[in-house]
């Protein structure tokens, strides 16, 4: 029998996770169908001419992101394709997180125009802690004794 030298993880060993790392896992389940589901919506809704290019590329960043977040990261067992998908996952959230600053700015900023004023953006800070969470938990899944 060959050895084989790259790590990897047989699932049927692999320790159960915490509750609290599934409860975690299931919100970024639950925030990637969202995401899905949303960038999908935008794509299919006609926009004002002007942000068309910057909505669509949004939406197509939301759409991937919900996809990657509903990959089975624990079933990724080669770690070249976890660095890939951990980096995949780096840059997706900070472009995720950026555009949600942008439409903030961008809402903010013809309401303003308007004369009106717009109160807290609790839906964009909640989506915002929602992506930035993702990653060490992802992480953690693929590692749980890194917990202790």
């Amino acid at each position: 029998m060959k050895h084989n030298s790259k790590k990897s993880i047989d699932m049927a060993a692999a320790p159960p996770l915490p509750r609290g790392l599934q409860y975690a896992r299931f919100s970024g389940l639950l925030a990637g169908g969202f995401l899905l589901v949303w960038g999908i919506g935008r794509l299919c809704i006609p926009h004002w001419a002007p942000l068309m290019p910057l909505l669509q590329a949004g939406s197509v960043l939301m759409v991937t992101y919900g996809v990657v977040l509903l990959l089975p990261w624990r079933r990724v067992t080669k770690r070249r394709s976890r660095l890939i998908l951990a980096g995949l996952m780096v840059v997706l959230s900070v472009g995720f997180v950026f555009l949600q600053i942008i439409e903030v700015i961008v809402a903010y900023s013809a309401a303003a125009e308007r004369g009106e004023r717009l109160g807290v953006p609790g839906f964009q800070s909640a989506l915002v802690f929602l992506a930035l969470m993702q990653l060490p938990i992802l992480l953690f899944i693929q590692n749980p004794e890194q917990l202790d």
